[in-house]
């Protein structure tokens, strides 16, 4: 009995992603005019102020979701060189009496 190699999990895990990744955008393609239908109808109900304060809190989010973003690639960056890269402040160190 003769058994190929095994691929890596990684490797397997992609194709699964994939196939995924293309039955949600198919979904998201069967719903999007029952969905913008929905967003103008909702709208329709809204009057000018509270349209714009929507406007506003969609856009508070975005930036909320942008800066946290950048804040953890920096944080993951400062975490990758080890601290040992430039200047350090004292929230990169270990507290006291920390293990190791």
């Amino acid at each position: 009995m003769t058994t190929s190699p095994a691929r890596p999990a990684s490797r397997r895990g992609w194709a699964w992603a994939w196939v995924l990744a293309a039955g949600v955008m198919a979904a998201a393609a069967l719903r999007a005019p029952g969905a913008a239908g929905d967003v103008r109808a909702a709208a329709a109900h809204l009057d000018g102020l509270r349209l714009a304060w929507l406007g506003v809190v969609v856009t508070a989010q975005g930036v909320a979701l942008a800066s946290g973003t950048a804040a953890q690639r920096q944080l993951l960056a400062l975490a990758a060189r080890g601290c040992g890269g430039g200047p350090c402040s004292a929230w990169c160190l270990p507290p006291p009496g920390w293990p190791g």
